[in-house]
C-alpha cells in the first residue's frame, strides 16, 4: 500500500447516533425506485474528505435498503475481476447455488485460469443470476488505484464488470453505491471508468446545524443519562457545537468525550466538567489535524502550507494546477504531482464543484495557519507581507 493511502482507514464505523443527510437519503430512495421502474442498474458515488461521515451514511442506507426489502451486499474490489469472489458476493442462498450448479458454474470451474473474454463472460453469467432487488456497497472506493495497479488484464475485466452492473437490465433493480475520498471520481476517470453523471455523485459536506445539535443531545441524554429538562443542557450543546463546526468527526469526538466524563464524575453539567470536555476535545481535534500530515517531513509540511495559503491569497481560491507547479519548483519536494494527490487523499484539501480546491474544515484551516507560523519561526524564515497579514488575523 502506498504511503498516501495509509491515513484513509481511520475514523471508521457506524455512527452511534445519526441525524441529518435527508437530501442524500431521499436521492438514494429515488434511485432505488428508478432502478426498479426502469429495470436497470444504477451507479452512485458518495465522496468527501476523511471524517465527513461517508461510512456512517452507508450504514444508514443499509438499514433503509433492508426496510425497503432490498438485498444488501458488501462489495469488494477483487469481485470486479475475480469470478470466485463475485460468486461469493452475489450467490449466498441454496437457491442461487442450485442454479449455478445446473449451469456448471461451481467454484472449481470459477478458479480456472482462462482467457480474459471468457472471464468476462463468466462474470456476466453470475451477474445474470441476480434474482432479488439488490444494493451493492463498496467502501473506500479510491483504493481501486491500489487494487488494479498497473495490471491491464484486471483493469479490462473491472471496466467490463462495472459496465455490466451499471447497464444491467433486470426487473428487480440494482443500485451500486461506492463511497470514497473526494478525489475518487477522478481516480475512476483516470482508469477510464466513468459511470457517474452529475446526478450520480454525492459530495458530502458538513451536517446542518440542527442535525449537529440533535446528535450532541443524543450523546448527553441517551449516552450520559442527562435529563432533557436539565436547565444547563442547551448551554452545553451551544458550547460543544461551537467547537465541532458541524463536522461529523468532531461531533462524535466531543460527544464521546462528554459522555465519558459525565459518566465518570458526579459534577453533572457543571462548568468545571464542561471545561474538561472542551480541553480534551480540542486535544483530540488537534491530533486529528496533525494526522493529516503524518509521515511527511517538516520542510514538506511547511512547503504545503506556503503553497496553499499564498495561492489562496493571490486567487481567493486554491488552484490545483498552480499548487502542483509551486510544488515542482520547491527544492524540498521531489514529485509535485504525487504530493498534491497525497494531500487530497489525506483530506487536507478537497475539490469544489467549480474545479478549484478548499481546506474543508474552517477550524483545520486556522490550525494549519498557526502551524505554518510556528514552522516559519523554527526554520527562521520570514513570511511575505501578505502571509504576515494572515498571521495577524489569528
Amino acid at each position: 500500500m502506498e504511503a498516501n493511502e495509509k491515513v484513509n482507514l481511520i475514523d471508521r464505523g457506524e455512527a452511534e447516533y445519526f441525524h441529518g443527510r435527508e437530501e442524500e437519503i431521499e436521492l438514494v430512495k429515488n434511485m432505488l425506485a428508478l432502478s426498479k421502474q426502469k429495470g436497470k442498474g444504477i451507479s452512485l458515488l458518495i465522496q468527501g474528505p476523511p471524517g465527513v461521515g461517508k461510512t456512517a451514511l452507508l450504514w444508514e442506507l443499509r438499514k433503509i435498503g433492508k426496510d425497503l426489502k432490498w438485498d444488501i451486499r458488501k462489495m469488494n474490489f477483487e469481485a470486479l475481476w475475480n469470478r470466485e469472489e463475485l460468486y461469493r458476493v452475489l450467490v449466498r442462498d441454496k437457491k442461487y447455488e442450485k442454479n449455478f450448479k445446473e449451469w456448471g458454474w461451481d467454484l472449481k470451474f470459477l478458479k480456472r485460469n482462462i482467457r480474459q473474454d471468457k472471464v468476462v463472460k463468466g462474470h456476466s453469467k453470475i451477474i445474470e443470476g441476480i434474482q432479488k432487488p439488490i444494493v451493492l456497497m463498496l467502501d473506500e472506493a479510491q483504493m481501486i488505484r491500489v487494487g488494479l495497479g498497473s495490471n491491464q488484464v484486471k483493469k479490462g475485466i473491472a471496466i467490463e464488470v462495472l459496465d455490466q452492473l451499471h447497464n444491467l437490465h433486470l426487473p428487480q433493480g440494482l443500485l451500486f453505491i461506492m463511497a470514497g475520498l473526494g478525489h475518487t471520481r477522478k481516480i475512476f476517470k483516470d482508469f477510464e471508468i466513468s459511470r457517474f453523471n452529475d446526478d450520480g455523485v454525492i459530495n458530502l459536506k458538513p451536517l446542518h446545524k440542527k442535525a449537529e445539535r440533535n446528535i450532541l443531545q443524543d450523546y448527553l441524554v441517551q449516552g450520559a443519562g442527562i435529563s432533557k429538562k436539565d436547565p444547563d443542557l442547551k448551554h452545553w450543546i451551544d458550547r460543544l457545537s461551537q467547537e465541532s463546526h458541524q463536522w461529523p468527526h468532531h461531533i462524535i469526538c466531543y460527544g464521546e468525550v462528554a459522555t465519558q466524563k459525565l459518566k465518570e464524575g458526579k459534577g453533572g453539567l457543571s462548568e468545571t466538567v464542561l471545561s474538561g470536555v472542551l480541553k480534551e476535545g480540542q486535544r483530540k481535534k488537534k491530533n486529528y489535524y496533525s494526522g493529516r500530515f503524518a509521515e511527511l517531513k517538516d520542510a514538506q509540511i511547511a512547503s504545503i502550507f506556503q503553497a496553499l495559503f499564498e495561492n489562496e491569497l493571490q486567487k481567493n481560491m486554491i488552484s490545483g494546477s498552480q499548487v502542483e507547479l509551486d510544488f515542482e519548483r520547491n527544492p524540498y519536494i521531489k514529485d509535485g504531482e504525487k504530493l498534491f494527490n497525497d494531500i487530497v487523499a489525506r483530506g487536507v484539501i478537497q475539490i469544489r464543484p467549480d474545479g478549484f480546491y478548499q481546506i474543508p474544515i474552517p477550524s483545520m484551516r486556522t490550525w494549519m495557519l498557526k502551524e505554518y507560523q510556528r514552522y516559519l519561526h523554527i526554520m527562521k524564515q520570514k513570511p511575505s507581507p501578505q502571509i504576515q497579514k494572515l498571521f495577524q488575523s489569528l
